[in-house]
């Protein structure tokens, strides 16, 4: 829902679709940085073990 909203306010402040880019970019960007990290980390103590520190 938040995404959303902030993706709404800076599309009625701007009236730029292209300024959307921005708001979703930084957004995705710690799933990006961190995500593959998280499958190292499962990969290499086991599935369960990953969810159980998490």
């Amino acid at each position: 829902m938040q995404a959303v909203a902030q993706a709404w306010l800076v599309l009625q402040l701007s009236g730029s679709g292209t300024a959307l880019w921005p708001v979703v970019g930084v957004q995705f960007l710690p799933v990006l940085l961190i995500g593959p990290y998280g499958g190292l980390v499962a990969c290499c103590v086991g599935p369960l073990l990953a969810v159980d520190l998490s």
